[in-house]
């Protein structure tokens, strides 16, 4: 392994390596180094659970390229932090939403429990004391 990738591994609350679902190594791959995972981190959690909401009513509305958009940034910010299962699924619905093909709703019920999971876990916690500034301009 890198030494400078195991030094941004070391960065890391030990707690996010024990969160289901996450791959943090891949998070910091995909983010650059270790500050800007913990920003996607915060990111994420600070928005997962109205995104959710917001997918949620455009599909009760049956406005799937609106839900498209939104599953879009979800996707896109799940890769960051390694949730790389949600991402893979948001992929697919935002997918078939642009090619205005059915999305089954257990793919959609799948994603929105996978959200709610994480907008329920204590991943935010991880910036109070981080001497990261705010805001910054990519990953919202």
């Amino acid at each position: 392994m890198n030494p400078d990738f195991e030094s941004e591994m070391k960065e890391i609350p030990a707690f996010l390596y024990q969160t289901a679902g996450l791959d943090v190594s891949a998070g910091i791959s995909y983010c650059g180094d270790a500050e800007d995972y913990l920003f996607a981190v915060k990111a994420f959690q600070e928005r997962v659970e109205e995104n959710a909401a917001e997918i949620e009513k455009y599909r009760l509305a049956g406005d799937m390229n609106n839900m498209a958009v939104k599953v879009h940034g979800v996707k896109s910010t799940s890769r960051a932090i390694g949730a790389l299962e949600l991402g893979d699924l948001a992929e697919r619905i935002e997918k078939a939403g642009k090619e205005d093909r059915d999305i089954p709703d257990t793919d959609i019920d799948k994603f929105l429990i996978m959200c709610t999971r994480y907008a329920g876990q204590s991943l935010i916690s991880i910036t109070i004391n981080s001497p990261l500034s705010f805001p910054r301009n990519h990953l919202l």
